[in-house]
């Protein structure tokens, strides 16, 4: 999908409220960056569920986690301040998506046969199985390639044109 295309898209659904969710992000400007993400990557839009915070995962916060199973997407309220993180969280977290839609039922059989191969070889780095699992390595190789592209347009739409706007 060309940026012209998406900058259309977008702003064919203008944002009314105040910011208040996701950090800097209210649930209507998260909804439509990820119905955007998703068109361009050609899946279908997974359910979006706020949360306060979310579990902790090797010592760290996690920004997001898609749910394979129930195809819903728990996004970090708290966590996600920083723009481009954000963006990059989404991308990553929609590629999880984009796996489970090509892979179907199979995704999450493959993804645990992946940590259980890796933690029954590296018994005492069984919690290094995240880092070393091919589908987050492709996630977020995906992310690290395509977030400016979408930075772009977050920039160009700049969200939020209220005076009152966070600073965007």
């Amino acid at each position: 999908m060309s940026l012209k295309r998406i900058y259309k898209f977008w702003e064919s659904k203008p944002l009314t409220e105040k910011p208040r969710l996701a950090g800097r992000h209210d649930q209507k400007e998260t909804l439509q960056i990820v119905r955007a993400m998703c068109k361009s990557m050609g899946i279908p839009v997974p359910e979006i569920k706020f949360k306060k915070a979310l579990p902790k995962t090797q010592g760290h916060s996690m920004y997001a986690h898609y749910d394979f199973d129930r195809n819903i997407m728990y996004i970090n309220e708290s966590m996600n301040k920083d723009t481009n993180e954000f963006l990059k969280t989404l991308l990553h977290e929609l590629y999880h998506a984009k796996d489970a839609k090509k892979l179907g039922s199979k995704f999450q059989k493959e993804y645990e046969k992946e940590i259980a191969y890796y933690q029954a070889l590296n018994p005492n780095k069984a919690d290094d199985w995240y880092k070393n699992n091919s589908f987050e390595i492709n996630a977020e190789k995906f992310a690290q390639k395509n977030w400016k592209k979408w930075k772009k347009v977050y920039d160009k739409v700049q969200m939020r044109k209220h005076l009152d706007n966070d600073g965007f």
